[in-house]
């Protein structure tokens, strides 16, 4: 594939904001050679295209019916190949013998029930020394504060959308919660807007 074509793909398909301020980083902290990557609700497949772009032997899954016939569209239309697999985090059905150096899980445990037991999960399929990948919304005492001052919780939380986000994580909230699970963070970083009021936190973790 071409890298005129891929733009014309990438520009074809719904480009979700976070995606953008996101990918630079997970680009940034993959291996550099051909590895195996679980992508962990992967919604419409735009980050296991760019994944698989990459060389990458890419596995997604996703709960949502409508997003993972969305990323079949994409994969078809993409002639990109990946793995595409239906099911929760929460349940993960995946061989447990099956070991992936990178686990990928872009703005995925914010809207989880059982987020530790999914943790749990996929570290059960990371390969010892294998790194997992996260972001979710950013919150911190100052961000916190704006909100408040802004009168914009109602809205933040948007409590009457069906679905949408059900846990607000910290540093210290996710930080514990991976550790929990089995991972060790190695680096954290703030993305989006700027300092202290980031859109999203993102962390990379060692599997231990």
């Amino acid at each position: 594939m071409t890298g005129g074509n891929r733009r014309l793909i990438l520009c074809a398909v719904p480009d979700r904001a976070h995606h953008r301020i996101i990918w630079p980083t997970v680009a940034g902290w993959l291996p550099g050679g051909p590895a195996e990557i679980l992508d962990a609700g992967c919604g419409q497949g735009q980050l296991s295209l760019r994944m698989a772009e990459l060389g990458h032997r890419v596995t997604a899954i996703d709960s949502l019916v409508p997003d993972v016939a969305s990323a079949a569209a994409l994969r078809l239309r993409s002639g990109a190949q990946w793995d595409l697999i239906a099911g929760s985090l929460e349940e993960l059905p995946l061989n447990r013998r099956r070991r992936f150096e990178v686990v990928v899980s872009i703005e995925v445990v914010e809207h989880l029930y059982r987020p530790l037991t999914a943790l749990r999960n996929l570290a059960a399929v990371t390969a010892p020394g294998g790194i997992a990948i996260l972001s979710t919304p950013y919150h911190g005492w100052l961000k916190n504060l704006a909100i408040s001052a802004a009168g914009g919780w109602d809205v933040h939380h948007h409590p009457l959308v069906e679905g949408g986000h059900i846990k607000f994580w910290s540093r210290a909230t996710l930080g514990a919660a991976l550790g929990a699970a089995g991972f060790e963070p190695v680096e954290w970083r703030g993305v989006g807007r700027v300092p202290y009021l980031w859109k999203s936190l993102m962390v990379k973790a060692r599997k231990r």
